[in-house]
Parts: C-alpha cells; structure tokens; sequence
C-alpha cells in the first residue's frame, strides 16, 4: 500500500524533506506551525522544480511552500538528527494573532510580538501608540498557564515576567474558538532566541 504522502502524487521529491512537509500537512498540523518550524530550524536546501510540483500535487500550503523557499539554509550535517550543531537561530520571530491583557476596567488589545535577541516589540493592532518594546535583558522568567487534556499540555496563557516594573500577559486571539497556535509560536521563540530563560508551566 503506497503511504499516505505519496497517496495522491505521481511525482517523486528530490528532497526528502518536501515528503516530511506533506506527511505533517496531512497530518493535520497547522501551517503556521509548519511555517514556523521551518523557519526556526531551517533547511538543507530550496525545493528543486520536482519538489514544487509534488507540494502542489499533495495540496500543500502556499504559506509552506513559500517557507520552504524563504526559510535559513543550513550547511548538510547541521540539521535535525545530526551531531556537527544546531541549526542557526533566526535574528527575528514574528507571532502574530495575540491578544495583551490590560487591566480590569482596559479593554484587552489585540496584536503581535516581534522577538529579537536585544529587545522585544508589541506592535499594537489598533492604535499605534500603544506599541511599546521590552527588553530580555529585564526579564527573569516566561510563566505559562496550561490545562492538562488527555491530549497532552494546552497552553493558553503566557506571561513575560521583569525583574522590575510591570509584567505582559498574552492570550490567543482564537482562545474562544479553543486555538493556541499563536501560543505554542510564541514559547517556541522564547526557547529559541533566550534559551537560558527560565519557563515555568503552571498546569491545572
């Protein structure tokens, strides 16, 4: 029986990292998680004319299949399940679809992050005077409230902690329609681009 990333293609990748890319999609994981995978850890190499017709073929993303041509190359050897390192970080991750918590009586704003390893900006989605930037450096500790599902972890909730002044909490923008990908995105960068910071999970 012909598995389930071929299934629907006559075509054969050269690169077989364009047949772990369908078997995800497939697999019913999201493209921006795809995307931000791919951008994080990058690749060997940009998809070959075969690659792009068997993407297009298996009904991939064009998110992905742009990812795939835009995401960092990595030298052979480098990547993931190889022992000569680590696949290089990127200078900057962008999560958008998040949601700053305010106070009791301020409305809660929607918005993104933009991490960088010196500083740390929320660009506000509806007034830009509220953007404002953070930095690393000031912070002591990243706190996420997840609930514990027969699934694995949810986490719903991140809280950049200071060392001094206030704290940021951020939320999903589809919290209310039970998504969190913007949340996963955002702990992926933290551990990322500030890998010594601490992570505190608080599970219920």
């Amino acid at each position: 029986m012909a598995s389930p990333a071929t299934l629907s293609s006559g075509t054969q990748p050269d690169n077989p990292r364009a047949v772990d890319v369908v078997k995800a999609v497939q697999a019913g994981t999201s493209e921006k998680l795809i995307v931000d995978q791919l951008m994080q850890k990058g690749v060997e190499q940009r998809p070959s004319l075969n690659d792009l017709i068997y993407l297009k073929e298996n009904k991939v993303p064009e998110g992905v299949i742009r990812a795939l041509m835009d995401a960092p190359l990595v030298a052979a050897g480098t990547g993931t399940g190889r022992s000569s390192g680590p696949a290089p970080v990127p200078s900057s991750i962008e999560v958008d679809g998040l949601v700053r918590k305010t106070s009791l009586w301020s409305k809660n704003r929607g918005g993104k992050l933009v991490l960088k390893a010196d500083k740390i900006e929320w660009l506000d989605g509806t007034n830009q005077a509220d953007s404002f930037e953070m930095f690393p450096a000031g912070l002591k500790a990243v706190r996420t409230e997840c609930l514990a599902k027969p699934e694995g972890k949810f986490c719903h909730e991140v809280e950049l902690q200071m060392a001094k002044g206030s704290d940021f909490a951020f939320t999903d923008a589809k919290s209310e329609v039970g998504g969190n990908e913007s949340i996963k995105a955002l702990l992926n960068a933290v551990k990322a681009l500030y890998p010594k910071l601490p992570i505190v999970e608080k599970v219920k």
